[in-house]
């Protein structure tokens, strides 16, 4: 019999037959990995191009139309130098086709609710008021596998995607001087030790002050001038001096928003010497007030108007100090505090003057009512925002003739139950403080309060992209709009957390 030489003969066949199936099991999972790998690369390639588009894009953003332009071609350069190649089977597309413009879309937030708040290029362009970031996505095609279409397993498409840019800071491109370099300090305001108030670089919260008035007495300004900044220089990129007009800052006024970090110790460069009207236009947006000399795209879409835009004057009307104080104080805004630093009449208490204006020089523009001597004894609206911060206890309205013992002598008028009459109520509730804009779902909260740059300018004389270094940010709410003729006055609300302050170009998808 030959029976074991058959079964031999058979189980020879078997093991061929298992090790030809290996081998093509194999070779199949070899092309698998290897196009795959093939995938891989392709998908990296066009990744980093579209990395390094958006990356490049985002530092020319400087909420300009010619920053729209510069950042579209950036990204076009960038992606076509950083493209996948064909070599490995990708198209090798040239141009407009491998980044069309159709793929660049800019936007105020990486992170729109929807896809469609996304601005085209021709959108972005007309409203480019803070936009600072790009998204870029690379044309999508098939990519040519080596083995699959043997089997016509895979249609392999892929492409890139990303978005950068930087979220500005909330700082006004706006410098004042401050009174005293000394971060804080806290003042006695009566025989009482524990009777306190905190002083913050030599500014008390819930006065106002002129601000135009103190960089013109202490940084040696033309009168008229406001310290504005550049809103987009730093350290790192440079101050570019033919960006130093009036229609290049307004959106950064408008918007409230700049480059600027803000961080104590860092650098901002001066921009003096703005045109009056639009940068005063831009600033008063914060009051529903848009149009000529303002550029028509700065609206409330892009610079939305504060929930309440009754202003705080003192004299006769509504919201005035004849409804918030009495006896009805006759300025504006205080320039500097100092006389009454001396301490309440009849007491021991000795406070030291925080600074040393020139002689004579103590408050700053007189309505015209007018005031006697040297007007240490009239103040603007008191606590309109925000109130001093005590050292042990809680301030009350009464406590205004030891705080302030040269100015009011009375109790406010106010009667209503909120700290302050920005925040109380509706125009239907109590039209005194309270009105609303038009239409009223496009407010944004606190847009009155602006916050600027503090430094130290004993003497600043002018000039464009001067360095300066920061002290702190303050923030400062705008009682009233902004005139050529009263300038720029504001109620100071304390200082803004450097948390906030540290703005960074960066990818976030």
């Amino acid at each position: 019999m030959k029976t074991g030489a058959s079964l031999k003969n058979r189980q020879g066949g078997a093991v061929a037959v298992m090790v030809g199936i290996s081998i093509v099991l194999l070779v199949g999972f070899l092309a698998m990995v290897i196009d795959l790998g093939h995938l891989y690369l392709a998908r990296t390639g066009l990744q980093n191009a579209a990395d390094a588009a958006a990356l490049s894009g985002a530092k020319e953003l400087n909420g300009t139309e010619d920053g729209i332009e510069e950042a579209v071609n950036w990204a076009k350069n960038t992606a076509q130098r950083n493209r996948f190649f064909g070599n490995l089977g990708w198209e090798d597309v040239v141009g407009d086709a491998f980044l069309p413009e159709e793929n660049i879309r800019f936007s105020n937030t990486p992170y729109p609710t929807n896809p469609s708040d996304w601005k085209d290029v021709d959108d972005a362009k007309d409203q480019p008021a803070g936009l600072s970031f790009i998204k870029v996505d690379t044309q999508s095609g098939n990519l040519a596998a080596w083995f699959a279409p043997i089997w016509n397993i895979f249609n392999i498409s892929t492409y890139g995607s990303a978005v950068a840019g930087r979220f500005l800071t909330p700082i006004a491109p706006m410098g004042v001087c401050v009174l005293d370099p000394a971060r804080e300090k806290w003042v006695q305001y009566d025989a009482d030790e524990n009777h306190k108030y905190k002083v913050e670089f030599g500014y008390m919260r819930g006065v106002s002050y002129d601000l135009e008035e103190i960089n013109n007495r202490l940084g040696g300004l033309a009168a008229g001038d406001a310290l504005y900044l550049h809103p987009m220089a730093t350290s790192q990129t440079g101050c570019e001096p033919n960006q130093g007009n009036a229609g290049f800052a307004a959106p950064f006024l408008c918007t409230g928003r700049s480059a600027i970090s803000g961080l104590r110790g860092s650098e901002v460069y001066t921009n003096v010497g703005l045109a009056a009207g639009p940068s005063i236009g831009a600033l008063n947006t914060r009051f529903n007030l848009y149009g000529p000399p303002l550029d028509n795209s700065l609206d409330h879409t892009v610079c939305p108007p504060d929930p309440n835009i009754r202003a705080f004057i003192p004299g006769l009307g509504l919201g005035g100090a004849n409804n918030w104080m009495t006896p009805t104080p006759q300025q504006t805004a205080a320039y500097l505090l100092y006389t009454w630093l001396a301490g309440p009449p009849g007491t021991d208490v000795d406070r030291s003057p925080l600074t040393t204006p020139p002689p004579g020089v103590v408050n700053a523009n007189v309505n015209a009512g007018g005031c006697s001597g040297d007007c240490t004894d009239k103040y603007g609206v008191l606590w309109s925002y925000a109130k001093p911060v005590a050292a042990s206890g809680v301030f009350a309205r009464t406590d205004w003739p030891a705080l302030y013992p040269l100015g009011p002598v009375s109790n406010p008028a106010y009667a209503g139950t909120e700290t302050t009459a920005y925040q109380f109520g509706l125009s239907s509730e109590n039209p005194t403080y309270y009105l609303e804009p038009t239409p009223e779902e496009s407010s944004s909260p606190d847009r009155r309060v602006l916050n600027v740059v503090l430094v130290d300018c004993p003497a600043l004389n002018g000039g464009i992209c001067r360095p300066m270094q920061v002290l702190g940010v303050g923030k400062f709410f705008m009682q009233r709009t902004a005139t050529v003729a009263a300038w720029i006055s504001g109620e100071f609300a304390g200082l803004v957390p450097e948390a906030e302050l540290s703005p960074a170009i960066r990818l976030y998808r």
